[in-house]
């Protein structure tokens, strides 16, 4: 038996919470706003579609968890597994871009530098907008 207290609240909360109000929710605690989508029904025959919500912003989804996790019992240590993997990914990708941002200002081109570091010039290029770095990748 669970040493956490489950009451009707919680019970209610969970089957209640439409999930056009919890995106409203989380784009006013200044989340990007989640993607809604009905997923449709597998090759399984009771299988039915279902309406999704997902938080697609890896910051927005450590957020979400460390939001979460003081109240999670039974998935608490994987949201802490998830969570670890997500800090160092984007731990990992910020090192990354930020050698791609040293490399372009000693003056290699947005190819070389992709070539080099094994990254995409997309992901460079979103990298270096996002940090107002204005300059187009080509």
């Amino acid at each position: 038996m669970s040493k956490h207290h489950i009451g009707w609240e919680w019970i209610a909360g969970f089957f209640e919470g439409p999930l056009q109000a919890i995106s409203d929710f989380l784009v006013a605690q200044g989340f990007k706003p989640p993607q809604l989508y009905l997923r449709p029904a597998s090759m399984s025959p009771r299988s039915r579609p279902c309406w999704m919500l997902a938080v697609c912003v890896r910051r927005d989804v450590i957020r979400m968890l460390d939001a979460i996790l003081p109240w999670l019992f039974e998935k608490a240590e994987k949201a802490r597994f998830v969570l670890a993997r997500l800090r160092v990914a984007i731990e990992e990708r910020d090192s990354v871009l930020m050698r791609a941002a040293a490399l372009r200002a000693s003056g290699s081109t947005w190819a070389e530098i992709a070539k080099k570091l094994g990254v995409g010039r997309t992901a460079l290029s979103n990298f270096l907008r996002s940090a107002e770095v204005a300059t187009p990748c080509g």
